[in-house]
């Protein structure tokens, strides 16, 4: 029993100091202490840039919170990587890769990312599934993915998000961008700015924008919209900043500009095309605004004297540049603020506002972004498939053995080591315990034999026996 009660004692030490070992080696503060090869470790932030690197890489410390991993060769996010073991990222930039397509599922588990930077790539068709799992996102950059089209849903998982960019990309910003199920819109209430640059819009995405209260900056620059329609960002009340420069503008209706009483900046520059305004456009915007109209053919007659009238009020903040004349003649080139008012005349000819049709009445469905051009889109479907076949049979964008030479490996075999040393000396002592018991049992049995045959041959010798007593008599 005693033997029984040894061999359970010395067990569950090995047990507990097995334990211990692991626990300590495994604990946040060891894994703190590794650094991928390539990169820099600096607290929760990690930085693997300017590598080349075509996989995030494996080691980085489960406790980092911003992971950078700028201007290398990532291709494909994949659902089961390196980034499903970090689940306390809560800044994460990936932007000047060669990403051309995200795996569903890719981001789950990462509710705690608030900042996604995706721009720079080479990103392709993206989906309802891309970015499940985002809930608490509140900044996505897309912007400078060149063929990048978002279908239906794609954005109605991300009920946080506060900023959006997607400037120079192919996306068509519609309302079923943000379907949370197929004919359930939800709009993010909460997003405060969308920047829709050099998307190739025709003309204000009127129904999308005016599910989006909250917005506060819109920038629509560089796109290829011609006119301002009545009441156009009637619903946005809440906009300080509206951008519409570098735009082929030829028309903005009088009331276009109507309920944007808190605006601060208005950019109508360099549109190269817009030569008048109706009268009062500017009024329903507040007396401090801020307006660039410079770089704009103005054709100074008497419909634009109210112009130069309410440019002259003591209070209104200019632009650094000031709008100039492009007609008539004798006029050419003189700016708005040294031209008296009088010039501000009609001659014989009258100019009128030019009539366009300021909506093109598309509708879109959802899989649009594979209609788009079947050629196109056929080569990229191919190129994704292959892609795919590529990485799961060569597996180029999976980590090479070579690289588990890193700290994280070198960690994990000392551990192996650790344990295979304590379970040798472990087992040695409890045998060496055993046997030293057993000898020590043994010598105690013959101890008590050794005096129990003392004592019976004593007894022996002590009493008497028929030829004693025959002796003695």
């Amino acid at each position: 029993m005693q033997i029984y009660k040894m061999d359970w004692w010395t067990f569950t030490f090995n047990q507990h100091l097995v334990v211990a070992v692991i626990v300590v080696a495994t604990s946040p503060l060891s894994m703190t202490e590794t650094c991928p090869r390539k990169c820099r470790c600096d607290g929760p932030k990690v930085t693997c840039t300017d590598t080349q690197m075509q996989y995030v890489p494996p080691g980085i410390p489960i406790n980092t919170t911003n992971l950078e991993f700028r201007n290398n060769s990532l291709r494909v996010i994949k659902n089961q990587t390196q980034l499903h073991n970090l689940p306390r990222l809560r800044r994460l930039l990936l932007n000047e890769n060669k990403i051309t397509a995200i795996e569903a599922g890719s981001f789950w588990g990462h509710g705690n990312l608030d900042f996604l930077d995706l721009s720079f790539n080479d990103l392709r068709n993206l989906d309802r599934s891309t970015f499940r799992g985002l809930r608490g996102l509140t900044v996505l950059r897309l912007n400078n993915n060149l063929k990048l089209c978002l279908d239906f849903g794609s954005l109605g998982v991300l009920p946080e998000l506060q900023k959006l960019v997607l400037g120079k990309t192919a996306v068509k910003f519609i309302p079923g961008l943000f379907e949370t199920s197929p004919g359930n819109l939800t709009p993010p209430l909460g997003l405060l700015h969308l920047d829709l640059w050099n998307v190739g819009l025709e003309e204000v995405p009127y129904e999308a924008i005016r599910e989006l209260t909250g917005l506060s900056i819109l920038i629509l620059s560089e796109n290829k919209i011609k006119c301002l329609s009545h009441f156009a960002f009637a619903k946005n009340k809440n906009l300080t900043e509206l951008d519409l420069s570098f735009n082929p503008i030829v028309a903005v209706q009088s009331d276009a500009f109507t309920g944007l009483d808190r605006l601060v900046t208005l950019l109508l520059d360099n549109t190269n095309t817009l030569t008048t305004l109706p009268s009062g456009t500017f009024n329903p915007l507040p007396n401090t605004v801020k307006v660039c109209l410079y770089g704009n053919p103005w054709n100074c007659d008497c419909h634009l004297e109210w112009l130069k009238v309410w440019m002259e009020d003591e209070d209104r903040i200019h632009c650094a540049e000031k709008p100039s004349c492009r007609s008539p003649s004798d006029l050419r080139s003189n700016p708005f603020v040294s031209t008296p008012r009088e010039e501000f005349r009609c001659q014989s000819s009258i100019s009128k506002m030019p009539t366009i049709d300021c909506r093109n009445r598309i509708r879109y469905k959802e899989g649009y972004c594979l209609e788009l051009s079947p050629s196109t889109t056929e080569r990229v479907l191919t190129e994704y498939v292959t892609s795919a076949i590529t990485t799961t049979t060569t597996k180029r964008d999976d980590p090479p053995m070579t690289d588990g030479t890193n700290n994280l490996t070198i960690l994990a075999v000392g551990i192996c080591i650790i344990l295979v040393l304590v379970t040798l000396v472990g087992g040695f002592l409890a045998r060496q315990i055993r046997i030293q018991k057993k000898l020590h049992d043994q010598n105690k049995y013959f101890n008590i034999s050794y005096e129990n045959g003392q004592d019976q041959q004593l007894q022996m010798a002590e009493s008497p026996t028929p030829e004693k007593e025959k002796s003695f008599n």
